[in-house]
């Protein structure tokens, strides 16, 4: 089988209101040369079903993943699920409750085409996400050591609908859980961030 150009890598938890809609605006995109992997964090409200339809309906395109014994471990943990298992050239992360906006997949990959320093390498050349961040701070602490390992492209383009409701993670975290996980991520040195973006040893990390 050939493999897809992009993997894209839809974590969800309990999303039963905002999933299917999720993967509509996926499948609507006029790039098509995708695969989307559902990566269920141990859902229980019945998004579960939903996704196992949809890898059904689409085996060509769709897949869904699971841990062990459906286990809840966390976005971290899930989003490295789907990686373990991605299989395209790059690598677009989705969350469950978010909506893209047609276009999307097409313009990304048109600049990732341009500009050859950024690739999927280096998701696994900084080792993915950190898993002792399973909620807060998951997206920044991974988004640091790409940062720190490879050429990063802005674009002032908005490309999907960021949904804000009273179940998603920023919102059921507490002050308490804030603080903490600012804490942790706010500790991290700059130079141990810098360490975990090369495994082989063949850069030396900042003294």
């Amino acid at each position: 089988m050939r493999e897809p150009r992009v993997s894209i890598v839809c974590i969800f938890f309990n999303e039963i209101k905002y999933l299917q809609e999720a993967v509509d605006s996926i499948l609507a995109q006029e790039f098509t040369d995708f695969e989307l992997l559902l990566v269920d964090d141990g859902s229980t409200d019945g998004s579960t079903e939903i996704a196992l339809a949809y890898a059904q309906d689409h085996p060509d395109r769709v897949r869904y993943l699971e841990p062990p014994g459906h286990a809840n471990r966390g976005m971290s943990a899930a989003r490295n699920l789907g990686l373990r298992h991605a299989r395209g050239e790059f690598i677009a992360v989705a969350d469950g409750d978010d909506r893209w906006r047609n276009g999307r997949l097409r313009e990304q990959v048109a600049i990732l085409d341009a500009h050859s320093e950024v690739r999927r390498s280096v998701a696994d050349q900084t080792g993915g996400f950190e898993e002792s961040f399973t909620g807060l701070y998951e997206d920044q602490i991974s988004q640091s050591k790409v940062f720190l390992a490879s050429g990063v492209w802005f674009a002032p383009q908005v490309w999907l609908d960021y949904r804000q409701h009273g179940e998603s993670c920023s919102s059921a975290v507490t002050p308490a859980d804030y603080r903490r996980m600012r804490r942790a991520f706010l500790a991290r040195p700059v130079h141990e961030a810098a360490a975990l973006c090369w495994s082989d040893g063949d850069v030396a990390a900042p003294d």
